[in-house]
Parts: structure tokens; C-alpha cells; sequence
């Protein structure tokens, strides 16, 4: 007979219902309803009742199964029974072997033909007869075999489930916290009575509810194994992106290193190239020195031949008259001067001292293969400060770890940062990675409002970061006494932001200058100052006028400052003073002011000096961490005359002069900031025009 499938156990067929429900998981045996009924277990796999008894050890019992270990304490009986399998043990041998049932009601073994659902008992013919004529049974629904191999559900297999304490059908439930269990009437009347304090319920009511809360439970599980399904679809993924990856990753070392072997093979041609020009050179040397020396053996041998051939005449007159000829031939040539040495010798070479090991170390330092095994629920990213500010900077710590929480500490990759703004714009940040457990992603946020930090590595995400920016405080004010000014122009002008120095900030705005980068992955240009760290206006202040404006500068000690570090510093200068230094102070055509921690003071004070000569001093804080200060200075320039006046405008005061300004050519106001891991340096320009 083909087997059938079971309704509610998605596609098992009644054999594989028969393996997996109704044999132990530790012998394999069928269960039964005497000896080795089932037990179930909380990992819900279900052992018999011997093999509860048989592994149960020191208060434990291990499934065999998944290996799960669940303790217990007393007896094994806290493991319930399982009578829900009597029902799927009579569903399976109707399906898989009806002519080996045998009747349940006679002593005879006679094949059963018929179940009673009352009585949950098999029959045969004459026992079905008996049940009918009985009073007690004759109502009684009995089914025969033949059409119970066509259920399909459970509903014609359940077994009556009596009380073992009075034999009477468990027909009420205890819904009291430490009963939770089904009585029957006699239970109800003795040992739960509801007068003291036990909660007695119709068995099929508690039923249904448990049955729904169980559906909704069931439901809850399903949508578990429906994420896990997914969770397991998407590393399947990831394992082939992982394959993939590896292969990528070869590919670009083959082409790298095949780039880097052409390199060292055009490297060799070259050398040797190099070596067949010096031995050309060394061979037509020596070769045009050998020929010039045979020529010269030539005429020597030549000349001793013939005076050798004279000597043999016996002719006195005609000797006489050759031999003065001779003579002077043989002179010559005896004196003639020629190179005793080779002009070239044998040294070529190649010389590589060193080239092996080094070029092994740089291969090994420069060319490795990173993996990283960043767990994305690990991440942390955590703020330095404690609240983040408009135009100031911000430092996060992001420490990576794996899916055990351990912090990786090896190279782990280019790990990727990127803000969004409150308007939604995104951009790359820095981060710097110093081969510790943290990674700092410092920016500076040029609006308020709300942020999110997303790092990732290749495109993962592996954290994110929601945090608010606060708006900063409002500059102090200027009480300056317009008299001061005789009648100045303040031009509107802003800080040249693409010409700043990269380790500075100057907000999009203009108005605004940090003494930190900003932490955006900007591209380096020519234009940018290289060693003034600082900006300059994009405004010129020429001859004949007068020009005010205002620079609100506030400060916040990290942490102290070391001897004569500098702060921030403020002025005037021509455009071809500057990026000579790190300062425009000392420059010919430039004038300023400097801020700097004072050793003679031991505070941060600021200075003002022409020629070697201190104009003015004054101390703005102590050198402490935590120390603040916040000063707007008015800066007025009569290009007329060359004078530069500064005030402390918010206390409308005059604090220094300067009478030597050569304004013949352009000026520029400057802004430079300094050392910004020991003290937060903003300055902000105040310069509308009050007409």
C-alpha cells in the first residue's frame, strides 16, 4: 500500500512519522504504553522511559539526539509522558500494517476489524457484536479499519486519558500556578477544591486556549526559523562572496606581482644593457689603444730591421752619408712617449649589497594580504566628548570585534567612514587606524542638528553611530565705541577655505576656522598652503582707506600645553610673506599677533612684538586642561598712514598700536591655529557692514 503523508507534519510519510516520533532516540526501540512509553524531554526530543532511567546521571540527563544536557532535580518523572504518541502509534499501525492488529478486548489473538473511540481499544468481529449489545458501551462510536486507513488527522486515534489516582475520565483542568494540570471530578471534590485556592476549569476550554496561545507560540517560532532560513540564504551568499573575493584578490596579486616582475625584468634588461656598454666602452678603448701601440711595434721594428740591414754594408762613405738619418729615426722612436698600462682594466660589476634583504623587507612590509573577521553586532562606537558642538571637532573610538567580542587588533583592512548631515549629504571621513583596538574618526560637523557615523569595511556596514551636534554659542559681543573707528569700513569678506592649510578647518560658510582638520577626504591641490597652518582672507586692504573687522576667538585646553606651544595667531601680511613658515611672525611685510604658552608665566598668554620688542603682553588663562577662553579683538587698519591699531572689543579697549604697516602693496588678514590634540582653538569672523 503507498504510504500516506501526514496532514500537519508537513510532507512526512507515515514511515518516516513511525522513525522519527515513535522510536526511542537512544535504543531506536518502538514505544509503548507499558514499560517504554515516551518521556519528553525540553529540547523536545523524546527518550523512552528506560533510557530516561539508564543515562540519567548526577542530577542530568543528556539527549542523545542533540547532545543537549538538561538537569533535573528528584526523580526522572519532572521528564512528562508523552501520551500523545498512543494516539500516533494506533495512526501509524492502521496505515502501515492493519492485518497485524490484534483485538484489545478478548484474550483470543484474533484479528481486529473495528476501534471503539470511547474505548480506544482495536476489535474484532465478536467483540464488536458484544460492544453493540452492551449497555454501557452500545452508544459508543466504533469505526471499522477500512475506513480509518483513510483519516488523515488524529481526531478517530485519540485515547481516553484517565486519572491514576481515582480511574475517572480527566475531564476538568487545575489552573492554579503550581497545579497547571487535568483532574477529574473526584480530584475536583478532594485534593482541588477551589476553597482553597485552587482555580478548576473545563479541560476543553483551558484547552483551546492553550492550543491557540501554543498556534501563536508555534507562529512565533516559524517566523524564527523563517529569519534563520534567511540568515542562513544570506552566509551562503556571503561564503560564495568569500570565494569569489579570495579569487579577485589572487587575481589582483598575480597581476601585481607579474607588474612587479616586468619591472625587475626591465630592470635586468637595463643592467645588462648598462654592462654591454661598459664592456664596449672598456673593449674600444683598449682595442684603440692596442692598435695605436702595433703601429708604433710596427715602425720600431721596422726601424731596427733597417738599421740592423745597414750595419752589414762595409761602405764607409755611404753609412756616413745614411746614418745620421738612422740615427735620428732610432732617436725618435726610442723616445717616443706611449701608455705603459692599459687604458681600461676588468671592472665592471654589479653591485646589490643589501638589495636581497632589503628588497624581501619591503616585499613583506608592503605587500600583505588582510582579512578581517569584524562581527557587526560587536562594533562599538563610542563619542570622546561627552557632547558634540557646531564647528568644533569630534572624535569617535571604534573598536571592531569579533563574533566573540575579542577586539581585533591585527590589520584588519581600510576601514571606511561616512556622515551624513542633517540636510542628508554624505561624505567620507577620516579615519586614523594605528594598529591598536581603536580607530579614531575625527570631522568636524559644520551644521547642528542630527548625524549618523556608518563605518564599513569593502562596503559592509559594521556599525552606526545616531548622535546630535548642539549649536555653538553665539560669539561674544562687541561693545566697541564706533567713535574708535573714524568712520572704517567693515568689508564683508570670508576665509579662502580651498586654501587653507589641510590640517585646519575652515567651515563652508567662510566665517569659521578650527585648528583641526575637518576630517573629509578632500583632495590635496597645489593652491593649498604647505607650511603656513593657517588661511588668509579673500579680501586685499590697499592704500588710501581704513578697514575694520572682527575676530571672536575661543579656546579649550586639552591638555597642557609644553613649553612655548603655540596657540593661534592673528595679522596682516603681504601674499608673497607668506607659506615661508609655519608663522607669518618675523616676516618683513607681515604683522601680527601670537598666542603661546608662556614659560615665564607658565599660562597661555598672548603677544604682541616689532623688532625684537614686546608691545604687549597679556595673560588669557592658565595652562591647565579644561581652562577656557573667549575674546573678540578688533583689528583696525588706516592703510593711509601704515597704522594698526587692535582692541579688545569686548571690553571697547585699545591694546596695542603698531605705526610701521608698509602698505604699498596689498595686505591680507591671516589666521593660523595650532597644535590641536592640547588645546580646541575656533576663531569666527565678525565682519558685516553696520552702514
Amino acid at each position: 500500500m503507498a504510504e500516506q503523508a501526514f496532514k500537519g507534519t508537513l510532507t512526512l510519510t507515515t514511515s518516516q512519522l513511525k522513525q522519527k516520533f515513535l522510536c526511542c532516540s537512544g535504543c531506536s526501540n518502538e514505544y509503548d504504553d507499558v514499560e517504554n512509553f515516551a518521556r519528553l524531554l525540553p529540547c523536545l526530543h523524546s527518550l523512552c522511559n528506560q533510557c530516561v532511567h539508564n543515562l540519567a546521571k548526577d542530577g542530568a540527563l543528556p539527549c542523545p539526539e542533540c547532545e543537549q544536557k538538561h538537569e533535573f532535580k528528584g526523580d526522572v518523572a519532572s521528564f512528562p509522558r508523552d501520551n500523545t504518541r498512543q494516539d500516533l502509534m494506533d495512526f501509524v499501525r492502521v496505515k502501515l500494517a492493519p492485518g497485524a492488529i490484534i483485538c484489545q478486548s478478548c484474550r483470543d489473538t484474533k484479528q481486529a476489524t473495528f476501534r471503539c473511540k470511547n474505548c480506544s481499544e482495536f476489535l474484532c468481529e465478536e467483540c464488536h457484536t458484544a460492544h453493540r449489545r452492551t449497555n454501557i458501551t452500545r452508544g459508543h462510536e466504533i469505526l471499522e479499519l477500512q475506513s480509518l486507513q483513510k483519516k488523515e488527522n488524529l481526531d478517530a486515534f485519540c485515547h481516553q486519558q484517565m486519572c491514576p489516582d481515582h480511574n475517572r475520565e480527566l475531564e476538568l483542568y487545575c489552573n492554579k500556578d503550581d497545579c497547571q494540570k487535568p483532574i477529574c471530578f473526584l480530584c475536583a471534590m478532594v485534593t482541588h477544591k477551589p476553597d482553597a485556592g485552587h482555580d478548576i476549569q473545563e479541560i476543553k476550554k483551558i484547552s483551546e486556549e492553550k492550543t491557540e496561545a501554543m498556534r501563536k507560540r508555534i507562529d512565533d517560532v516559524n517566523m524564527t526559523g523563517r529569519e534563520i532560513k534567511q540568515i542562513i540564504e544570506n552566509i551562503g551568499r556571503e561564503v560564495q562572496s568569500v570565494r569569489t573575493l579570495g579569487k579577485e584578490v589572487a587575481t589582483e596579486i598575480n597581476n601585481n606581482f607579474d607588474h612587479y616582475i616586468q619591472t625587475l625584468e626591465k630592470r635586468r634588461d637595463e643592467l645588462k644593457r648598462d654592462v654591454d656598454k661598459y664592456v664596449q666602452i672598456k673593449a674600444g678603448t683598449l682595442e684603440n689603444q692596442l692598435r695605436n701601440l702595433k703601429q708604433q711595434q710596427k715602425r720600431t721594428n721596422e726601424a731596427a730591421e733597417f738599421a740592423d740591414q745597414t750595419l752589414l754594408y762595409n761602405n764607409p762613405p755611404a753609412f756616413l752619408q745614411i746614418q745620421g738619418t738612422v740615427v735620428d729615426r732610432l732617436d725618435k722612436l726610442h723616445n717616443e712617449w706611449f701608455d705603459r698600462e692599459p687604458h681600461e682594466v676588468a671592472t665592471i660589476g654589479f653591485s646589490c649589497k643589501g638589495l636581497s634583504q632589503e628588497f624581501q623587507n619591503k616585499v613583506s612590509s608592503m605587500a600583505k594580504v588582510w582579512s578581517s573577521n569584524a562581527y557587526q553586532p560587536n562594533t562599538k562606537i563610542t563619542p570622546k566628548q561627552n557632547d558634540a558642538v557646531q564647528d568644533e571637532t569630534v572624535t569617535f573610538l571604534v573598536v571592531l570585534c569579533n563574533y566573540v567580542g575579542k577586539p581585533l587588533t591585527e590589520d584588519i583592512g581600510h576601514l571606511k567612514a561616512t556622515l551624513t548631515d542633517p540636510n542628508g549629504a554624505t561624505v567620507d571621513v577620516r579615519v586614523i587606524q594605528n594598529g591598536s583596538e581603536e580607530s579614531r574618526v575625527t570631522f568636524v560637523p559644520f551644521y547642528a542638528g542630527s548625524y549618523k557615523l556608518d563605518v564599513s569595511i569593502l562596503d559592509k556596514p559594521l556599525g552606526e553611530h545616531e548622535f546630535q551636534v548642539q549649536p555653538r554659542d553665539k560669539p561674544q559681543g562687541s561693545n566697541i565705541d564706533e567713535s574708535q573707528l573714524d568712520g572704517a569700513t567693515r568689508p564683508d569678506f570670508t576665509l579662502e577655505r580651498k586654501k587653507a592649510h589641510r590640517d585646519v578647518t575652515v567651515t563652508p560658510d567662510g566665517k569659521t576656522f578650527v585648528n583641526s582638520p575637518s576630517g573629509t577626504l578632500m583632495e590635496s591641490t597645489k593652491d593649498r598652503l604647505h607650511k603656513f597652518k593657517g588661511t588668509y582672507g579673500n579680501t586685499v586692504f590697499t592704500s588710501p582707506g581704513k578697514f575694520y573687522y572682527e575676530v571672536n576667538i575661543r579656546y579649550k585646553i586639552r591638555s597642557q600645553l609644553e613649553k612655548s606651544n603655540l596657540v593661534f595667531e592673528l595679522g596682516l601680511a603681504r601674499r608673497s610673506e607668506m607659506d615661508k613658515k609655519h608663522v607669518v611672525d618675523g616676516q618683513p611685510h607681515a604683522w601680527s599677533m601670537i598666542c603661546s604658552q608662556h614659560v615665564d608665566c607658565d599660562a597661555i598668554c598672548l603677544h604682541i612684538a616689532r623688532g625684537g620688542k614686546c608691545l604687549y603682553h597679556e595673560t588669557l588663562s592658565k595652562n591647565a586642561i579644561g581652562c577656557t577662553m573667549d575674546k573678540t579683538f578688533g583689528f583696525l587698519l588706516d592703510a593711509t598712514s601704515g597704522v594698526w591699531r587692535i582692541f579688545d572689543a569686548s571690553k571697547n579697549k585699545s591694546i596695542c598700536q603698531m605705526d610701521d604697516v608698509d602698505c604699498s602693496e596689498p595686505l591680507v588678514p591671516v589666521v593660523s591655529g595650532y597644535n590641536p590634540n592640547q588645546v580646541e582653538v575656533t576663531m569666527t569672523l565678525c565682519t558685516e557692514d553696520e552702514e
